[in-house]
């Protein structure tokens, strides 16, 4: 099992929680959910997706959806060379999709999801991601001492790079929503009354599209898009946790 700067591996217990962070995000923005899942007494295993958490704000755009799909299988396939018979797959948005995905594609794997305010119904808005991707490029390059003149120089670089994979990613979002029928494994579903990205209400019609499984859905009034950080973290992880422990783990 790999151990690096890119990837958490706590080992508490057979009942393990698969972890996947959000787009243009990093293990770190799911760093306190890990640990507090830890302290339950849940082994959790999470990385950092492909151009994610690297040095270059431009390794993002250069990779395709299908690498972190790929990352996901294998991670998979980690957890059960070692060992793990019970593994929940969990996700805060992009993660969420990813989850969501690999339930469909393992449909007798998991003995649980999670997605974590995740955009899996109308896919990416393109003004507020564009603005928070941009956001997060300008905060990350000034904190580098770049100059505004070279950053904004950077940003025009990467736009249509920024442009060509939100489509890609909102053929993944497409592909996962039309199959959310055929998902057949307990659900949790989180949803952040004051998420700045996607339409709090995206959540509800997620749930409606569970036909087939028991799903479980918690608001958080205080919660944000990322509400692994946001004020609501620990009513979040209370959540969680407490309906982990409730779970009939298979």
């Amino acid at each position: 099992m790999p151990d690096s700067k890119d990837t958490i591996y706590y080992q508490e217990g057979p009942r393990c929680v698969l972890l996947l962070h959000g787009y243009v995000g990093s293990i770190q923005e799911i760093g306190r959910t890990a640990r507090a899942l830890r302290k339950a007494g849940y082994s959790v295993y999470a990385f950092n997706l492909a151009g994610h958490g690297t040095k270059s704000v431009g390794d993002l755009f250069q990779v395709h959806p299908n690498e972190w799909t790929h990352q996901v299988d294998e991670a998979i396939q980690l957890l059960e060379d070692e060992r793990y018979k019970q593994i929940a797959i969990m996700g805060l948005s992009l993660g969420g999709i990813l989850a969501l995905n690999a339930a469909q594609k393992y449909p007798n794997q998991f003995s649980a999801i999670g997605a974590f305010n995740s955009p899996c119904i109308n896919g990416l808005d393109p003004t507020p991601i564009r603005r928070y991707i941009t956001s997060s490029i300008r905060r990350i390059l000034s904190h580098r001492k770049w100059s505004d003149e070279d950053i904004q120089q950077e940003i025009e670089t990467l736009t249509p790079l920024m442009n060509q994979q939100i489509k890609q990613i909102d053929e993944l979002i497409i592909g996962v929503r039309d199959n959310l029928p055929k998902i057949t494994t307990p659900t949790y579903i989180a949803k952040s009354i004051q998420d700045e990205l996607i339409n709090p209400k995206t959540q509800d019609d997620i749930a409606s599209k569970l036909t087939h499984t028991a799903v479980h859905l918690d608001s958080f009034q205080d919660g944000r898009h990322v509400i692994t950080t946001s004020p609501a973290f620990r009513d979040f992880q209370e959540a969680l946790i407490d309906y982990l422990d409730q779970l009939a783990w298979a």
